[in-house]
């Protein structure tokens, strides 16, 4: 809750993501999953590490181009009127951003103990991140897979980065819930039956028991 009242946008970077895991698992159209998953890219700049593993996860690869076409549909207005700028408050502004000693990293751990001549080792979240990213790339994921990658690809930045804090961790904690929610392969199109859910050969108790 405190994450929704302190109107963070991480709630609505999860929204789009349980909305393309959504999409995949009830087998949408290819284009509706594309659609769900370029909101998911224009979301937040961190994205990224949520996408990669949702598109290995994807049963059609022509949904790329479909959230290539809503992104560039989303981005586009905001860039034209002042490329620059947008570039700047984008993407370069992230990268000039100062060290955060109250974040909750390893790194403003190691600045506390040793100095501020660690701060450097924040660059190496990035790379742990990609790290998960390549290894969990396969042909096909399924979805908890895709889910937990994705899940652990983050984590990965935020326990070096030069800034995290509770709202990011509260989304790796929500990621790896719907990890634990979505369907494997074998049951990603079909519905929660009791037929299927209670043993073969199962008894209920006499009422009363």
């Amino acid at each position: 809750m405190f994450v929704l009242e302190q109107a963070w946008t991480e709630p609505l970077v999860l929204f789009c993501f349980a909305l393309t895991v959504y999409a995949i698992a009830r087998g949408a159209h290819w284009a509706l999953v594309g659609v769900a998953l370029g909101l998911l890219v224009a979301s937040k700049q961190y994205s990224l590490f949520l996408v990669v593993p949702l598109a290995f996860a994807m049963p059609r690869r022509r949904s790329l181009w479909v959230a290539a076409a809503v992104l560039l549909a989303l981005l586009v207005p905001f860039a034209l009127p002042d490329p620059a700028g947008f570039w700047r408050g984008l993407v370069r502004f992230h990268f000039a951003q100062g060290f955060r000693a109250d974040s909750l990293s390893l790194t403003a751990l190691g600045v506390r103990l040793a100095g501020p001549s660690v701060q450097a080792i924040a660059l190496a979240g990035v790379v742990l991140g990609a790290a998960v990213l390549a290894f969990c790339a396969r042909r096909r994921l399924e979805l908890p897979l895709a889910c937990a990658a994705a899940a652990a690809a983050w984590a990965g930045v935020l326990i070096w980065n030069k800034q995290s804090f509770c709202n990011y961790w509260w989304l790796c904690s929500a990621l790896l819930a719907l990890a634990a929610a979505s369907p494997s392969g074998r049951n990603a199109a079909a519905p929660f039956s009791l037929a299927t859910a209670v043993p073969a050969g199962y008894t209920p108790p006499p009422a009363g028991a």
